[in-house]
């Protein structure tokens, strides 16, 4: 479906005027945009009061990219109102629900072609509530003259009704007799499986020499095009290491530090920005072992030459602090870094099952979920009878230092699930930690021999004797855990 708006980046222009006295001139003032979409309706047409709402959230909100999520959902109120040649003036509660059933009703097709409902309840709530935000907002600031109120109470006599409620802990909310239960996808916290992130692995092995073959077929390679494509290796392995690792939201490994983070090997330590809490400036500093390490600064250590590599051809230095780059040198936005990893989906056979960025997330969080409750229960087996309300809050509490989630209460969902199978008795368990290590040795290794075709003898070398000190100590390890284990 065709988008309806267009994204303008570090705009300035006019917020208001004032004349001046004694004086023909006026004092104009004006706002900066960071990021300010400019929707249009299906016939090319500027929607302006859409426009000047969006204005207004890019211009008050704290979310760096509200604007554009919230012209993403209105969209589709635009669309609506379009194809039934209506006003905003002129939505009404039968409106409402013929809109509501259409969201819900819309199917799309995939690669499979199988016909599936295009989205969940909760997307279809989203849409509904930005409509109704929208309408307000309208009835506030560009109310209709000589005409029923276009939203409110009952009292009001409008044509459109809602109610002003109370949740539990007293937030006014905004409610309306036709809005989509919240229902959501099912496996909606699904954790990305280990053969899909091999698949992708395989993927980017594969994309270096196709590029290869395509680029040069029976020629010598030019040191542009070798140098390029060894950085576009090194990014997307970066990517998929990061978000395996970490979990990481896609806007925290496009703003990655750069200056806190190129020297992962020394500090064992990886830098990382939190987003959605509202806060600025909130950074998780998280310890990681050699083998992660390695493998982390081969890709700063790439970055590095490539930057040296595009100054050097272009003449003027590079200067960028952004931790991911485009082939041209320029930092990595958002949505190219979201579209090659779909692009990687495709290729690797994926495109038929669920899989997306967000997997990755659900992957960490469960991960280190299950880590802590082990821990505790090595240190007290009688918490394995129940779940207590005081282990599922201290459990959520520790996680969130790492996955940088606002509230506790967002990962009581995981606690749950990870206690359920975790009070199935399994021997392997205690053991998951040090299988983990050695899945990332593994990588480590693989990446070692892939890199061998363009690094020195030395550089090589290097790095394999850190990780024969750092497997050695994996061994100490499991070899400790086998003694300590249940029936040993």
């Amino acid at each position: 479906m065709a988008q309806l708006y267009r994204l303008l980046t570090d705009k300035k222009l006019p917020s208001g005027a004032s004349p001046l006295t004694r004086t023909q001139h006026h004092y104009v003032t004006y706002a900066n945009y960071r990021l300010l979409p400019l929707m249009y309706w299906p016939n090319g047409t500027p929607c302006h009061l859409v426009n000047l709402w969006l204005m207004e959230i890019a211009s008050t909100s704290t979310g760096k990219e509200s604007a554009k999520t919230n012209a993403v959902l209105i969209t589709h109120f635009i669309r609506f109102c379009f194809t039934r040649n209506i006003s905003f003036y002129e939505f009404s509660d039968s409106y409402f629900t013929i809109f509501k059933n259409d969201l819900q009703n819309e199917l799309k097709v995939g690669r499979s072609q199988i016909p599936t409902r295009a989205r969940a309840g909760s997307q279809v709530l989203s849409i509904q509530h930005t409509c109704l935000k929208f309408l307000l907002w309208v009835q506030q600031n560009h109310p209709p003259h000589d005409q029923l109120p276009i939203i409110g109470t009952s009292i009001e006599q409008p044509r459109l009704t809602i109610e002003w409620r109370h949740t539990y802990h007293n937030t006014i909310y905004l409610w309306h007799a036709d809005l989509a239960q919240p229902t959501t996808a099912i496996n909606d916290k699904f954790p990305i499986p280990e053969k899909h992130i091999a698949k992708l692995r395989t993927i980017v092995y594969q994309r270096y020499h196709k590029a290869i073959s395509r680029e040069t077929p029976g020629k010598q390679l030019s040191l542009h095009i070798m140098k390029t494509l060894k950085y576009l290796y090194s990014r997307r392995m970066f990517t998929i290491n990061m978000m395996t690792n970490f979990g990481l939201r896609p806007e925290e490994l496009q703003e990655m530090p750069f200056d806190e983070n190129s020297n992962i090997i020394s500090t064992l330590t990886v830098c990382l920005p939190t987003k959605k809490t509202r806060a600025s400036n909130v950074v998780r500093r998280l310890k990681i072992n050699m083998g992660l390490a390695i493998s982390l600064q081969s890709y700063f250590d790439d970055r590095a030459e490539f930057v040296s590599h595009i100054t050097t051809t272009s003449g003027s230095t590079l200067r960028t602090s952004a931790t991911l780059l485009g082939k041209n040198g320029f930092p990595l936005n958002k949505a190219s870094l979201t579209k090659e990893f779909d692009r990687l989906c495709d290729d690797a056979g994926l495109s038929d099952r669920k899989v997306c960025l967000s997997m990755f997330r659900h992957r960490f969080i469960s991960r280190e979920v299950k880590s802590e409750l082990l821990l505790r229960f090595r240190k007290n087996p009688e918490l394995m009878g129940e779940l207590s309300s005081s282990l599922k809050e201290s459990v959520a509490r520790t996680v969130i230092a790492k996955t940088g989630h606002l509230r506790p209460k967002s990962i009581w969902t995981y606690v749950d699930e990870q206690y359920k199978l975790l009070t199935t008795p399994d021997s392997h368990e205690s053991f998951q930690t040090i299988k983990d290590d050695l899945e990332q040795t593994k990588n480590t290794l693989e990446d070692l021999l892939f890199r061998q075709k363009f690094s020195s003898e030395e550089q090589v070398a290097g790095e394999l004797e850190l990780l024969r000190e750092y497997i050695r100590g994996l061994e100490e390890r499991l070899y400790a855990a086998e003694r300590t284990a249940p029936g040993s």
